[in-house]
């Protein structure tokens, strides 16, 4: 199998991994332990594998030892392969999101914090002024910050498409399986 990657992806230094499956009684590749994802190839490269389902991740830089499965980033969907297939990844990279969601949580607890604040107190220091606010401002600031939060930890994602020797003419045209 080659794998490469598409020319608009994000992130062009992606070394495969392969789901080493489960086995219930004694763990992942029938070992007390051990679990996870093996290092396959940095792109792009050639491997091969048993015509199968196959569920692959991908990790940033030439990193073809063990990794922390944080890192990984899970490539969808579950890809069908066969001998002479072609294997192309995309990362699409959500930072500017993630950014984007920092931001706006500060900008939305503090708008939510102006808010209630001035439903506080009257002028003479007596009792709530205005309940609706404080509850608007509240709601506001927890909504917003859930939402926000949200936003700020969206992960990246690498799709993957594998496409049968006969039908490669060129990226991302000819038949491809799994979508």
């Amino acid at each position: 199998m080659r794998v490469s990657v598409a020319d608009d992806s994000a992130r062009k230094d992606l070394t495969l991994y392969v789901d080493r499956g489960l086995n219930p009684t004694l763990g992942p590749d029938q070992e007390l332990g051990a679990g996870g994802y093996s290092p396959l190839c940095f792109a792009p490269c050639e491997f091969q594998l048993r015509n199968g389902r196959y569920t692959f991740a991908v990790a940033w830089g030439d990193t073809r030892q063990a990794v922390d499965p944080g890192r990984l980033i899970k490539v969808r969907p579950q890809l069908d392969v066969r001998h002479g297939d072609q294997l192309i990844l995309r990362h699409r990279s959500r930072l500017g999101v993630r950014i984007a969601g920092w931001f706006l949580l500060f900008a939305v607890v503090g708008a939510g914090a102006v808010v209630a604040g001035t439903g506080q107190k009257d002028e003479e220091g007596n009792g709530v002024k205005y309940p609706a606010r404080i509850a608007g401002g509240t709601v506001l600031g927890l909504g917003g910050a859930i939402g926000c939060i949200m936003l700020a930890v969206w992960p990246d994602r690498v799709s993957g498409r594998v496409y049968g020797s006969s039908s490669l003419t060129g990226p991302f045209s000819g038949a491809a399986r799994g979508f």
